[in-house]
């Protein structure tokens, strides 16, 4: 199923996805999952950042960089993955790991999961 804009070019179907467990292997929903980035403007680098949340099975999927990007600062520009950092947390949580599963050679989402330890 591939998604359009309403001038009917194709939406890009990147971003990052994953699940968020904590450290005895439970899956945690309503975990926050940032992801920040530093775009070339032309007229010098400019931080974006924005979230998304994982759902009640601990899995998340954000929006792609490169549409958030050119739907925030009309810039066109490729962004390599891994460039852009993508971090969870939830409070009364620390985050303890971080596995980069990579992208599919298709394409799709970059695949990032992460450990949470509760705060003692």
């Amino acid at each position: 199923c591939e998604l359009f804009n309403p001038d009917g070019s194709p939406v890009s179907q990147g971003g990052f996805a994953g699940s968020v467990k904590d450290d005895s292997g439970k899956l945690v929903k309503d975990a926050t999952i940032k992801i920040s980035l530093n775009v070339d403007t032309g007229q010098g680098k400019f931080p974006l950042a924005y979230n998304a949340y994982t759902n009640e099975l601990g899995r998340y999927r954000s929006l792609d960089p490169k549409g958030v990007v050119a739907d925030f600062l009309a810039v066109d520009i490729e962004i390599d993955p891994k460039t852009v950092e993508v971090t969870a947390s939830k409070v009364g949580y620390e985050m303890t790991r971080r596995f980069v599963r990579g992208r599919p050679k298709s394409g799709g989402f970059y695949e990032i999961d992460f450990v949470l330890k509760k705060k003692s």
